[in-house]
C-alpha cells in the first residue's frame, strides 16, 4: 500500500472530476490516497508517490501548479510521479481542428520540461468539459466560430485504465 498525493488544478470542476475518479479507483486498490487542490497542497515530501493533474488554459498548466513543482522538484525527483492534463485537444482532434494549439496526445510545453526535472513515468491528457459559462464572452465567440461544441467529453473508460495503469505500477514497486 502506498501513500499518494493526488494534487490538481481545475478551474470549473472537469479536472476536479478526474482526480476524484483517479483517486478512488488508486484506494480500491489498498492505497491511502489524499486529494488536494494544488494551491493548498502539502509538499510532496510526506508521500510515497505522487499524481498530479491540471486542467489547460491557453495550452498551458496555470501558475499555481507549475510553481508547485518547481517547490516540490526535490522531492517529487525521489518518488513515482504520473502527470495528466485536461483539456479540449482530445475532443477537438475527434472534431478534426486544433484548440488551444493542442491536438490528442501532445503535451504542453510545461509538461516535457518537468519530464527533464522530475522525470515522471507518465503524462496523460483527458478530454475535459466545456459550458458556455466557462468561457468569456470573447471566448465563446471565439469558440463559436471555430464551431466548438459544448459538453462533458471526459471518457471515463480511458480515466479509468490509466488509473488501473499506476495502481499496478505502484503494487510492483
Amino acid at each position: 500500500m502506498a501513500v499518494v498525493l493526488m494534487a490538481y488544478a481545475s478551474r470549473n470542476g472537469s479536472t476536479r472530476g478526474i482526480a476524484e475518479r483517479i483517486a478512488a479507483s488508486l484506494d480500491e486498490y489498498g492505497n491511502q490516497v489524499e486529494v488536494h487542490q494544488v494551491g493548498r497542497a502539502p509538499d510532496a515530501d510526506g508521500y510515497d508517490a505522487a499524481v498530479l493533474g491540471c486542467g489547460l488554459y491557453g495550452g498551458a498548466w496555470p501558475t499555481e501548479a507549475q510553481a508547485y513543482v518547481r517547490r516540490n522538484t526535490a522531492a517529487l525527483v525521489r518518488r513515482p510521479v504520473w502527470l495528466f492534463s485536461v483539456g479540449l485537444g482530445p475532443a477537438a482532434a475527434e472534431q478534426g481542428f486544433r484548440f488551444a494549439g493542442m491536438l490528442a496526445g501532445e503535451a504542453p510545453k510545461v509538461v516535457g520540461q518537468f519530464r527533464d526535472t522530475i522525470g515522471p513515468r507518465d503524462h496523460h491528457v483527458f478530454a475535459g468539459a466545456i459550458e458556455p459559462g466557462h468561457l468569456s464572452r470573447a471566448g465563446r465567440v471565439l469558440y463559436r466560430g471555430i464551431r466548438g461544441k459544448y459538453g462533458d467529453f471526459r471518457d471515463w473508460k480511458d480515466v479509468d485504465a490509466w488509473s488501473d495503469t499506476i495502481a499496478r505500477q505502484l503494487a510492483d514497486d
